[in-house]
């Protein structure tokens, strides 16, 4: 029983070792083809995704998984290139939203378009849907258990 245990936790390892390596490769093509990082890459996504009326930093942060000090210097590294922009609140200078600029569009469609294609290299086109729907639903049941663990 110990050694099936150990064997177990040995093929757990790997697959988290293959999910590093896929964000390794896509981070390695972000950097490459359009000057970004993956946490870059995932504020801009976010804030695309936000549309015209914008995103909260702390929604942001939350979204993306970063802490407050950690977005604060990757939101001033995208501003500084003119992707995304900062508009404060009338009635509290210190909030306000985070809205993406025509370059960050054209920016994040590229981008977006090349993880489309990695993943369709990484993750074949000729994956059967029953596996598919087996990474899908092991990938939801890993997400609740880590909610359940951050609780804690």
């Amino acid at each position: 029983r110990d050694m099936n245990q150990e064997k177990r936790a040995r093929e757990i390892e790997q697959f988290f070792i293959t999910i590093t390596r896929a964000s390794a490769a896509l981070e390695a093509t972000l950097k490459r083809e359009f000057g970004l990082s993956l946490g870059e890459y995932r504020v801009l996504d976010e804030v695309a995704s936000a549309g015209k009326i914008g995103i909260r930093m702390g929604e942001l942060a939350q979204s993306v998984i970063f802490s407050p000090s950690r977005l604060t210097h990757t939101y001033r590294r995208l501003a500084d290139r003119d992707l995304i922009v900062r508009t404060a609140y009338e009635f509290d200078r210190r909030g306000g939203t985070i809205t993406i600029t025509d370059a960050g569009k054209k920016l994040v469609t590229s981008a977006q378009q090349a993880e489309r294609a990695l993943l369709r290299d990484i993750i074949s086109d000729d994956i059967s849907d029953e596996d598919l729907n087996v990474l899908i639903r092991v990938g939801s049941d890993v997400n609740t258990r880590l909610d359940e663990v951050e609780k804690r």
